[in-house]
């Protein structure tokens, strides 16, 4: 089997959280990686700003060619931004978002098992 990227989440990811740990996340390195397992057991409180960090990591993972796998599933919220927004949309209001300088939360542990 391949390498997985594991990513632990924990504690609030929320519109007031935006910014805490963004330079984690825009970090992350895929390229090792055939899996990303993402673990949302941790999570404290979770609202659309949180989801949509979950679903650009996920959707990141996967243009990728990573499989994404979540461990206790797929939080309704992030299904909510997924089913609400294509693709390219979240492109477009990604560039929108770094002119703007917003910046993104979470409270995230890597770890690569494999």
């Amino acid at each position: 089997l391949g390498r997985t990227l594991r990513l632990t989440l924990q504690g609030s990811w929320r519109a007031a959280d935006v910014g805490t740990l963004a330079p984690q996340l825009e970090s992350l390195d895929f390229a090792a990686a055939d899996q990303l397992a993402i673990d949302t057991a941790g999570l404290d409180v979770l609202d659309l700003s949180g989801a949509w960090l979950l679903r650009d990591v996920a959707r990141r993972a996967a243009g990728r060619g990573l499989a994404v796998t979540w461990s206790a599933g797929e939080p309704e919220l992030v299904r909510l931004v997924g089913a609400t927004l294509k693709d390219a949309d979240i492109d477009q209001l990604e560039g929108d978002q770094r002119a703007s300088g917003l910046r993104r939360p979470a409270k995230v542990a890597t770890t690569a098992v494999g």
